[in-house]
Order: structure tokens, then C-alpha cells, then sequence
């Protein structure tokens, strides 16, 4: 069954024209044919529109939406493939021949033991220079891994087994940061979320990026609510780094600011391990 899998990609765009037909090309050229891309837009007022006309081979809609998770939820009813890629606009994949990989390791497991199959993926800044990388420490997580001892969440190279996607009540519209936290924890509910040892996709940092603006401090706030509602610890080394984040933010980011355009106090601070304290606001200068 593994070798005719066909894998759904859902992307929630909104005046990503920058950067879309990156996301769009690298998936159009994959070898591996059998997938579907569907777009949902909440209403660009960009190039984006324009661009996605250009592709015949995709699916969208063009409608307001109360949100990311909002347009997941949509792509989701559109969606008819056996696994589920969330890519955003704003990501792409890191080569034409990810799909090709991720069905050949597949062969090799029971997919159906899983609710979910974390790849790695490459953290970029806005040229595509790499910056870091993420990777899910080729370890299979339960709920209770991902709620009481390392919530790794790599959602930009995680395809979900759709028939248990579909069984959770799906995105939180609530939730405008942690969604993918939040939809992680759901769905391992009903299986372990498997690992696979391949390097899938490249998230961007940049400007007009959630985690680089200057509410970043709300995925930190986010999680810890999610924490809190699925009945997890409030005082463990997972919700420590939380805090900090929301404390940084308080009292830190002009600080960051300063120091970042000042040389010399830049260098004192990286030899410190200073900015390692919130890498969403160091990212750039520390990589």
C-alpha cells in the first residue's frame, strides 16, 4: 500500500506573494506524481493571487478566514490524500525528491501503527541562507512524550495519516501560534507520531514572519495554555523554557535591539550564551 500513497499538501496563504511560488514549485517537481496541493488564501492583496492563476494543477480558494488554523481546517474537507503536508506559504521543500524518500521508508514500517511521520527540516532566513535545523532525535513520541517530556513539534516536515487527522475535532481556531503543539497532542492520542531519518523541508524566518515579530512572546504564552488545558505539569524543565520566553520579551527585546548594532557588546553577549536565552529574536545575527 506504501508505494501508492498519495500525500495531501494543505498551505494557508495571506499575502505571501514573496515567496509562494518557491513553496509552489518545490512541490510541483517532486518525482514522486501521486499528491495534491491545495491553497486556501484568506484574501491577498499582493501578487498572490497572479501567482497561483500561473498553476493549473492546484487546488484553491480565495475567502476570509478567521486564521491559520481556520484555512487548514477548510484545505482540510478539500483534502483526499492518504497523508497530510501542512507547508506554509512561506516554506518550501528541500528537494524533488522528498516525496520519493518518504514513501521508500515508509515501505519499511505498519504506516497504520501511527498517527503521524516527523521528518527534519532546515531553518532558513529570508535569502535561503540556513540558519539552524530541527530535527525529532529518531525517537517515536506518545501523547504522553510530547506533554511531560520533549515537545518536539516539527510540523513543516510532518505528514499526518489523514483517517486519524480526521478523527481529533481538528486545528483550534483559538490558536493562532501553538496549533501545530496543539495538533500533535491530539492526534498522538491514538498512535505514537513515528520519526523518519529525512531531511524534508525549509522553514523561513523573516520580517513578516509570526515567530520574528514582535508577538513571538504569545507562542511561548500559547503553549503553556495548551499545557494547561491537556492537564500537564506547570513546573518541569518543558514549561520553564516558556517563562523565560514570555520574561524575555518583557524586559528584553529593546535590549536585544541595542546590542544587537553595537559589535563589540554583541560579541560579549555571544560568549556569555546570552543569546541563546530566545533564538526567535537572535536567529539572525547568532547563525
Amino acid at each position: 500500500m506504501s508505494e501508492n500513497l498519495k500525500i495531501s499538501i494543505i498551505t494557508a496563504s495571506l499575502n505571501m506573494g514573496k515567496y509562494i511560488e518557491q513553496n509552489i514549485i518545490s512541490i510541483y517537481n517532486q518525482t514522486y506524481k501521486n499528491f495534491e496541493h491545495i491553497i486556501m488564501d484568506g484574501g491577498s492583496s499582493d501578487n498572490t493571487i497572479d501567482i497561483l492563476t500561473k498553476y493549473k494543477h492546484l487546488i484553491f480558494k480565495i475567502e476570509k478566514d478567521k486564521g491559520q488554523s481556520d484555512a487548514y481546517n477548510k484545505a482540510l474537507q478539500l483534502a483526499t490524500g492518504d497523508l497530510i503536508l501542512c507547508l506554509n506559504s512561506d516554506d518550501y521543500l528541500l528537494n524533488n525528491r522528498v516525496f520519493d524518500e518518504v514513501v521508500n521508508e515508509l515501505k519499511q514500517i505498519d504506516i497504520k501503527k501511527y498517527s503521524a511521520f516527523m521528518g527534519n527540516l532546515i531553518v532558513v532566513n529570508e535569502n535561503g541562507n540556513k540558519i539552524d535545523i530541527m530535527v525529532n532525535n529518531n525517537l517515536d513520541y506518545t501523547y504522553n512524550d510530547l506533554l511531560n517530556k520533549l515537545p518536539v513539534v516539527i510540523h513543516p516536515a510532518t505528514l499526518f495519516n489523514r483517517k486519524v487527522l480526521l478523527q481529533t475535532n481538528r486545528f483550534d481556531t483559538n490558536l493562532h501560534y501553538q496549533m501545530d503543539y496543539d495538533i500533535f497532542l491530539k492526534v498522538s492520542k491514538f498512535a505514537p507520531i513515528h520519526s523518519i531519518s529525512i531531511n524534508i523541508s525549509s522553514l523561513r524566518r523573516h520580517d513578516g514572519s509570526k515567530g520574528c515579530s514582535d508577538q513571538d512572546w504569545k507562542f511561548s504564552w500559547e503553549l503553556i495554555k495548551i499545557r494547561c488545558k491537556n492537564g500537564g505539569s506547570l513546573f518541569n524543565k518543558i514549561n520553564f523554557q516558556p517563562y523565560k520566553n514570555v520574561l524575555f520579551h518583557i524586559v528584553g527585546r529593546r535590549t536585544v535591539d541595542y546590542i544587537k548594532n553595537n559589535k563589540v557588546l554583541y560579541c560579549i553577549a555571544v560568549r556569555l550564551g546570552i543569546t541563546k536565552l530566545n533564538k526567535l529574536l537572535w536567529y539572525v545575527e547568532e547563525f
